[in-house]
């Protein structure tokens, strides 16, 4: 993603979450963001999460300023519920299918055929053998547990893209929760989990539209695509 979204202007900072060094809470990996964007300060910045990394957005933006959030096929934060509050109260939230075999993705031997079946399904062949083996366990056990701290999740102005061949989360949800807990109406991509990784033409477009929208003045209408027909 970074090389096609600097080709159109835009400085891209790819923020490492792996080991953040305050802990694996949403406070370390929300400190963490905030200083990967530590040489950005005099810059108008939009912060792009993706999946579980949703839950931090809102938490950036209340500790530093920020021109817009984009949730890419991100969970959404609820004030004083922790994600599998979230999950145990909102059964349609993710497909049965991926409920059913997750806990398969502890064996090591079990992930390319899991990531394949549900992250990378609508990859190119080649592309598919390249990002297999980068599909590494990131430890949220801690994170998912942890009761989101802030009042509301409204943090700044947001997009939220939903992924309409997405088999991890369900689409029918990711559309409600735009609508509902942040009031936007979301863009939709005929796109599985991971545009980014396998659809990152299609996705650096939609990107740069909705960040036009969020950095643009009121009276300036954006420039680029709204919304992807599927």
């Amino acid at each position: 993603m970074t090389p096609l979204l600097e080709r159109a202007g835009y400085r891209c900072l790819p923020v490492d979450l792996s080991a953040p060094p305050l802990g694996p809470t949403l406070g370390g990996f929300a400190e963490t963001v905030i200083d990967a964007l530590a040489d950005a300060a005099d810059e108008p910045v939009v912060l792009v999460a993706h999946s579980i990394s949703g839950l931090l957005l809102p938490l950036v933006a209340a500790r530093r300023p920020v021109r817009g959030l984009v949730y890419l096929a991100a969970a959404v934060p609820k004030p004083g519920k922790s994600f599998l509050d979230r999950v145990r109260e909102e059964p349609d939230m993710f497909h049965p299918r991926w409920v059913a075999l997750s806990p398969r993705w502890a064996d090591a031997a079990e992930r390319p055929a899991l990531a394949a079946e549900f992250l990378f399904h609508d990859c190119a062949e080649e592309r598919l053998r390249s990002v297999e083996p980068t599909v590494t366990m990131l430890d949220v056990s801690s994170l998912v547990r942890e009761t989101w701290p802030l009042e509301s999740a409204r943090g700044a102005p947001s997009s939220y893209i939903v992924c309409s061949h997405d088999r991890t989360l369900n689409p029918a949800w990711c559309r409600r929760v735009a609508r509902e807990e942040l009031g936007i109406e979301p863009v939709e991509i005929p796109a599985g989990h991971a545009p980014h990784v396998c659809q990152p033409g299609l996705l650096a477009q939609v990107l740069i539209s909705e960040v036009r929208r969020l950095t643009s003045p009121p009276d300036v209408p954006p420039i680029g695509l709204r919304t992807v027909n599927v």
